[in-house]
């Protein structure tokens, strides 16, 4: 009963992916140089770590940049990462990992020159007057340049949202989430005794911004409305160049001239203190004349080229992306090169952009890209935005009105085709289809109060088209608001089908905390092979329900043999979300020989998955220690991705007395599987190991 019952447990960590995750791991020689993008194996251990070394202290003239920098073949970047085994396991090699990236995008990086990547997030990079940058994350400050490479100079356990840091007078500064100044010699941070929210390197000290107003408590920013200030500090004298009033400076970067800032401004929402309005403005640092170019939902980044401004972010009126801006002129014309949520723009010069992006698993990419490159494919890399789908949503709005296009197939394809049609027409561009796609499309428009109802019916559109273009049925019938909107239930399901009402799950995940995240995917994935049903009629779903339910397979289970059960599941071959349910009831039932027999069978089958092959061990357990041993290190190189297959082996190695074993498999679920039931058992069992 003991073991029947850590079976139970152990099936309800199972992930059934039907495709294996891709792990990307990075080889190291120290800690101090960020990630080149290099694949390994699973176990490969890491290289001994190496010492840092300090920046140059002495002050020296500026010197033009002409050239990107060149990174010694001895210098090659890497990530920082997790430590390898020193013992080797036995794993399948890996297959190449699919990127979700647009056509675009991957033609933009296909035209690339990659030099690196470091984990994290980037949230700052200043100029070295040497050459390079100063590259700040929520936990670490990294140094590149042509002489040096990458070389890390600071790193620290405290996480901050916003981490700025200069190089000024042959000392390295930096202010975090505007607390007090510091500076970062040897390791250690040394507070200064003044504040600032952001800071720039001049030629002669540096310009910081601060708010008139700090509040009561030292060191937390606070944005009440009050005025801001842009100051030059030199050798502890303060200059005060600018004065922003009612207005926060969030951030800002100076020209080489020293002549201009740009900076963006917010300022707080008067009926709803927790909304923040973003503006862009010019502030001439010889006048202190403030020129504002216009608000933005979104600015992350701001750098400067030679006669202009890189801004990485959102426009009122455009996708988020880089752009360009034209500088000290009334109306600046702007240019969009790349229209991705995660790039943002570090430098522009000869011909060419440097700019990082996010990559899951490994942190920011830095790549140059020629511009002949970036003004053929950038545009077109994200360009879905929120006016754009409202224009699009009303201008293909049929007269029966929005509601109608959920009633039918044909109305719903009718839709989905003037749509495109008007896509393609007035924007070039083809509506995304891919589930992950899609789901980009909503990360983009998260929480965004610009969306109007013809919008957000196009974007529920999007969602139905992908899941359609995976297996999913639109289910006819008649709507109304109420069933629309104040749907019963945003999903529902049975063991063999999984019904959605489209537009109860597009206003759930774009409007509120409880939506879904990645809701295409997501909703995929919580189908687990059962009939997609899309509908928003509760009585047209009900009917379709049970239209697919067969024989009352919970009731004939306990008389079946293993041919029955087998012949049963295989007629479901893709339904995981059933096959999962009878191995449970099997389980439960103590008919440890049946499932045995029927989880082999299966996990030989077209449809096998690393579900069978934890059922089958579950069944073998303690009778065949040696079989469940093989059988453990065949289903781990055949589903790397999966979790749960490194916790039954971690649990394996534990019960060995190997140790070192068990913590690197749990380690790698913890990798695979951060929040789900992996997660949680592979945490416990290391919590358990150190006892």
């Amino acid at each position: 009963m003991e073991t029947l019952a850590v079976f139970t447990f152990l099936l309800s960590l199972v992930c059934n992916s039907k495709a294996p995750i891709v792990f990307e791991y990075e080889l190291r020689t120290g800690p101090h140089t960020p990630a080149a993008l290099i694949r390994a194996e699973v176990f490969a251990p890491a290289p001994n770590e190496q010492p840092s070394q300090e920046l140059e202290s002495e002050e020296v003239p500026p010197s033009p940049r002409n050239e990107a920098p060149d990174i010694p073949e001895d210098q090659t970047p890497h990530v920082v990462g997790r430590k390898g085994r020193e013992k080797p396991y036995p794993v399948a090699e890996l297959p190449e990992q699919s990127e979700q990236l647009s056509a675009a995008f991957q033609s933009v990086l296909a035209g690339s020159e990659v030099i690196g990547s470091i984990d994290g997030p980037v949230s700052c990079a200043t100029p070295i007057r040497r050459g390079g940058w100063l590259i700040s994350t929520n936990k670490e400050l990294w140094r590149l340049n042509s002489e040096d490479g990458w070389k890390l100079e600071f790193e620290t356990e405290d996480w901050a949202f916003e981490r700025c840091a200069i190089q000024s007078q042959g000392r390295t500064l930096d202010c975090v989430d505007s607390e007090e100044t510091r500076q970062l010699k040897n390791g250690k941070a040394t507070p200064l005794n003044f504040y600032a929210n952001w800071m720039w390197p001049l030629n002669r000290g540096f310009l910081k911004s601060e708010s008139v107003y700090q509040g009561p408590y030292a060191g937390i920013p606070v944005i009440d409305n009050s005025d801001s200030i842009l100051v030059r500090r030199f050798r502890k004298q303060e200059t005060t160049l600018a004065t922003v009033p009612g207005q926060l400076v969030d951030r800002f970067v100076v020209d080489r001239s020293e002549t201009m800032a740009l900076c963006t401004l917010d300022q707080v929402h008067p009926d709803e203190y927790w909304l923040l309005s973003k503006t862009l403005a010019e502030v001439n640092l010889e006048t202190g004349t403030i020129n504002k170019l216009g608000s933005w939902p979104s600015i992350h980044f701001l750098a400067s080229a030679k006669d202009k401004w890189l801004v990485s972010g959102q426009p009122s009126d455009g996708p988020k992306g880089i752009y360009t801006l034209e500088r000290n002129t009334p109306n600046p014309q702007r240019e969009l090169l790349i229209s991705e949520a995660s790039a943002k723009g570090i430098e522009l010069k000869n011909g060419a952009l440097l700019f990082c992006y996010t990559k899951p698993s490994v942190g920011s990419v830095f790549v140059w890209t020629p511009l002949a490159v970036l003004n053929e494919f950038g545009p077109f890399c994200n360009p879905i935005y929120t006016q754009l789908l409202n224009q699009l949503g009303s201008d293909a709005a049929p007269e029966a009105g929005l509601l109608s296009v959920f009633e039918s197939q044909a109305a719903f394809d009718r839709y989905f085709e003037r749509a495109n049609e008007h896509a393609v027409n007035q924007f070039g561009l083809v509506l995304p289809r891919e589930p992950w796609e899609v789901d980009q499309v909503f990360t983009n428009l998260n929480y965004d109060d610009q969306l109007s109802g013809s919008g957000l019916a196009l974007v529920a559109t999007l969602l139905t088209q992908s899941l359609c273009d995976q297996g999913a049925v639109i289910v006819e019938g008649p709507i109304n608001p109420l069933d629309a909107f104040v749907y019963a239930e945003d999903t529902r399901g049975t063991d063999h089908t999984f019904a959605i009402s489209p537009l109860t799950v597009t206003q759930q995940s774009l409007l509120t905390e409880d939506g879904w995240w990645n809701p295409s995917e997501s909703l995929l994935e919580q189908a687990n092979g059962r009939k997609l049903l899309i509908g928003s009629h509760l009585a047209s779903i009900q009917r379709a329900e049970a239209s697919h339910e067969s024989v009352p397979w919970r009731s004939e289970l306990p008389n079946w043999d293993a041919d029955q059960v087998t012949a049963y599941l295989h007629e479901h071959g893709r339904n995981f979300h059933l096959r999962k349910l009878v191995y449970q009831q099997l389980s439960l039932a103590q008919r440890r020989d049946v499932l045995a027999q029927v989880a082999e069978t299966m996990a030989s089958s077209e449809t096998g998955t690393a579900l069978d092959y934890s059922a089958w061990l579950g069944a073998i357990k303690d009778s065949e220690p040696i079989r469940q041993h093989r059988l453990l290190e065949e289903a781990v190189a055949l589903f790397p991705g999966d979790a749960a297959l490194f916790v039954l082996l971690g649990m394996h190695y534990e019960l060995d007395g190997d140790r070192m074993g068990a913590v690197h498999c749990y380690e790698q679920a913890l990798e695979l599987d951060s929040w789900g039931d992996a997660y949680e058992a592979a945490s416990f069992a290391l919590d358990q190991m150190q006892l």
